[in-house]
């Protein structure tokens, strides 16, 4: 699994995932855990590129990682250790 856009707010994170099928577009809350608020199959798109042109309507291009980063799991650890790798202090 690899995280191609991660944004931080005061309640918790959103962003996107990709895995081998799909990409998932997901919200985490501190106090209510995880809710999936999108799934998209990556056979409906050419390759990552394609998906992010697509996306590019809604999202600006500087939202998204590049290249995605690996994460073991959709937990509030690995979304707090990216976003540090990706927003050095």
């Amino acid at each position: 699994m690899e995280i191609l856009v991660l944004k931080s707010y005061a309640s918790g994170y959103r962003g996107c995932v990709l895995d081998d099928r799909e990409y998932l577009f997901f919200q985490y809350s501190r106090k209510r855990g995880l809710k999936i608020l999108q799934r998209y199959r990556r056979s409906e798109f050419e390759n990552l590129e394609h998906f992010i042109g697509v996306m590019a309507k809604f999202l600006s291009l500087s939202a998204f990682i590049l290249p995605p980063q690996p994460i073991s799991g959709l937990t509030e650890g690995e979304m707090e250790r990216v976003y540090a790798k990706i927003h050095p202090a």
